[in-house]
């Protein structure tokens, strides 16, 4: 592993001085063992080691996950480099190594890297940063959740090469930032990956539930987003998604969540009401004409 190159990777990326510190304690002690799991994650699309770790201790393992993810980040640049992609977008989807750090530490009160699954999807080159979106390679597969007439009547074939839609926590939804992820997705797949051969864009979020109309302001850029998308099902989670994303938290004691932004306020109330927030399916064809009103 290249020392100097991973400190450069946690000050362009602003990951926290004490994670870092712990990472390299981790490097320096367990170098050979961080390598390992780091080729397994890279190579083999594998952290089930890394997953193990947590579920057994997460307080003393997650610096050692954080440092395995680090130097698995470097065989990902070179990856970019292979693929002559612009290094740009290397360090703005390894923006993510410090905003997962970050919400670690609020979920879980420990340093270090909590959760390693969702990485091994950037650190496979199979998930990119354009703007403010995030896109995976996908495809859609609803055949299970649809009815016949409702798959024949879907605006991307069920079984289609798609760009799946990851809405990351930070910088508001506003419409245009959404729009220029998207036209540079539309530029960005083509030429570095032309033989995926996507015909639109799908996601399935809370974000797009219908019932958000009930609780936001009609400018609101939440609602804003919506629609954007074909919308397509709505399927019952439990708010648990929504829950997590606002709040970081799995319990269902409604009353003592905060409040500090409208969000909180509005969806707080309206659980307390008993309501609920399942995932929305949302399409949008390759060829949908996107205007920025």
């Amino acid at each position: 592993m290249n020392i100097t190159f991973l400190k450069d990777l946690c000050e362009k990326i602003r990951l926290p001085q004490e994670d870092r510190e712990l990472a390299f304690q981790q490097m320096e002690r367990h170098s050979a063992r961080v390598e390992r799991y780091a080729k397994q994650m890279y190579r083999q699309n594998d952290v089930v080691g890394l997953e193990i770790l947590l579920r057994i201790n997460r307080r003393r393992y997650a610096p050692f996950v954080l440092a395995a993810l680090l130097c698995a980040a470097e065989y990902t640049y070179a990856g970019y480099q292979e693929r002559g992609i612009p290094e740009r977008y290397y360090y703005d989807i390894m923006q993510d190594i410090t905003r997962w750090t970050e919400n670690g530490r609020v979920e879980f009160g420990v340093p270090g890297f909590s959760e390693i699954s969702w990485a091994k999807n950037y650190i496979t080159m199979n998930l990119f940063q354009l703007g403010r979106l995030q896109f995976q390679f996908s495809r859609v597969e609803l055949s299970r959740r649809l009815s016949r007439d409702q798959l024949e009547s879907l605006p991307i074939p069920d079984g289609a090469e798609v760009l799946y839609i990851h809405i990351p926590k930070g910088a508001p939804l506003e419409r245009e930032a959404c729009l220029d992820s998207i036209r540079q997705a539309k530029a960005f797949f083509p030429k570095y990956y032309p033989d995926f051969h996507f015909q639109g864009f799908y996601t399935s979020s809370w974000l797009l539930d219908p019932r958000l109309k009930q609780l936001l302001p009609s400018g609101s850029r939440i609602l804003q987003f919506q629609e954007l998308f074909d919308r397509i099902d709505t399927h019952e989670d439990h708010s648990r998604a929504a829950i997590r994303f606002l709040w970081y938290r799995h319990d269902r004691d409604f009353a003592a969540f905060p409040e500090q932004t409208r969000l909180q306020r509005s969806v707080k109330q309206y659980l307390l009401g008993g309501g609920t927030l399942g995932e929305t399916c949302g399409m949008i064809p390759l060829h949908k004409e996107l205007t920025t009103e």
